[in-house]
């Protein structure tokens, strides 16, 4: 069993002590006062996101009362000392994107409290590989159930911290509210797949299997016929579409070339332009970068394992549908009108996009990752289809008339997804590695 140095176990006490104390001491004081003259904090800086400072205050006496335990478990040395201290510090790195967020500055008390949390986050990671190689895998719920450990994970990341952010306003929200949280709100949304596909990766397979993950990630040379189908599968397939449709309806053609303007993801993060190339620009970054970000979880984790025992087509399915549901709560929320009521011409059609459109191109992600298994290739597939049809290629038609356009493209794709899944060479059942220790001299590895 390896043990975490004594020295980095103090730091990591002190850490989640000192966090405790602070969390449970703030916490008191603004929920004696709500109004912030305790603390010396006015209502007004909240902009309205919070009434008081209630809320805020409860919440900082539940993470203070989470450091504490995760203290008293670390002290004690306990199995699950790993997963409490990352419960405590990441849910404070959570609520401290939210604070910014909602203050709309850095304070300097970001700083006292915030550089700890990071410093303890480094001083636990040694916890992860001997916690984890202390139990066996018949105990470890975690190793025999990697996969759903993985996705309670991101939903419980994702929507709880989601709840945080779009509670106050309701749900749904209304249109006014939406628009401008829903910037924090989407971020929020990310900080599942990239929290938990490491994590997930580092109690699975320690260290080892996070220079796998690299390795996956850096793998280019797959032949260029893969960069041709991750790159140019959607943009191809949405051409082709709204060519045919946009002979019956302007509605169906693309709002960059009906109009000359961006698309309503721009717009909501308050980056509305009519310079095409800009926003051919902002729709390849934005792809690069939420890909890369999701695709840490999705295909960096969750896809090698569901590999296990399904084939191409199950895998395919089970991830796609889950991460069609991802999405749908925030969708939820943004739906609302102007007073604040559930409108479907708002709601329907990215559902519709989610329930139909994403499985099937998941299926055809997780088809290419197996021919591959490129982590990077999957990223840069997963950038087109975000550049594609949230900000270069989204028609201008709204309500019923874009769920006709998801259903024909999600027809599309399930013929391409059953076409490419029903042929060829079996899938490949190879697991996320799981590293064996260095054989000794004179020794064989197991294989």
């Amino acid at each position: 069993m390896v043990r975490q140095p004594t020295w980095q176990r103090v730091i990591l006490l002190f850490v989640l002590g000192y966090e405790g104390i602070g969390c449970l001491s703030g916490g008191g004081l603004l929920v004696a006062a709500p109004d912030g003259r305790l603390m010396n904090m006015p209502v007004g800086m909240l902009h309205g996101f919070f009434p008081d400072f209630l809320i805020p205050g409860l919440i900082l006496i539940g993470m203070g009362i989470l450091n504490l335990a995760a203290f008293v478990v670390v002290w004690r040395r306990t199995r699950y000392d790993w997963l409490l201290a990352g419960l405590a510090l990441g849910g404070l790195t959570v609520w401290s994107m939210v604070e910014i967020a909602v203050l709309g500055q850095v304070h300097w008390l970001h700083a006292m409290w915030g550089i700890p949390v990071l410093v303890g986050g480094v001083m636990a990671l040694p916890l992860i590989p001997s916690s984890v190689g202390a139990a066996t895998e018949e105990k470890a719920f975690i190793r025999r159930h990697p996969a759903l450990t993985y996705y309670l994970l991101v939903f419980a990341i994702s929507f709880g911290g989601g709840l945080v952010v779009m509670a106050p306003s309701g749900l749904p929200a209304t249109s006014t509210q939406a628009a401008s949280l829903f910037p924090i709100a989407f971020l929020v949304l990310y900080l599942g797949p990239v929290v938990s596909g490491p994590l997930m990766t580092g109690l699975v397979s320690g260290r080892a299997g996070l220079r796998e993950l690299l390795a996956r990630l850096v793998r280019w040379r797959v032949g260029a016929r893969w960069y041709a189908v991750a790159l140019l599968t959607m943009p191809l397939l949405m051409t082709a579409i709204y060519l045919p449709l946009s002979r019956i309806s302007p509605a169906f053609l693309p709002q960059i070339v009906a109009t000359g303007g961006g698309s309503p993801l721009l717009s909501g993060f308050g980056a509305a332009t009519s310079d095409k190339i800009v926003i051919v620009l902002v729709g390849l970054v934005a792809g690069l970068l939420f890909g890369f970000l999701e695709e840490l979880g999705w295909t960096g984790f969750a896809i090698p394992q569901l590999k296990r025992g399904h084939g191409v087509l199950a895998v395919g399915l089970i991830v796609g549908f889950l991460w069609a549901a991802w999405h749908v709560p925030i969708t939820f929320w943004a739906s609302g009108d102007a007073a604040g009521a559930l409108s479907l011409d708002l709601f329907l059609p990215p559902f519709v996009f989610y329930a139909l459109d994403l499985p099937a191109y998941r299926v055809l992600m997780v088809w290419v990752y197996d021919r591959t298994e490129s982590l990077l290739l999957a990223t840069l597939m997963h950038a087109s289809l975000i550049a594609s049809t949230l900000v270069i290629l989204p028609p201008v038609a709204t309500g019923m008339d874009l769920v006709t356009y998801w259903l024909v493209l999600g027809a599309a794709l399930w013929i391409m997804a059953v076409i490419a899944t029903t042929g060829g060479r079996p899938v490949s059942r190879k697991p996320l590695q799981e590293v064996q220790p260095s054989a000794q001299p004179g020794q064989k590895r197991v294989a």
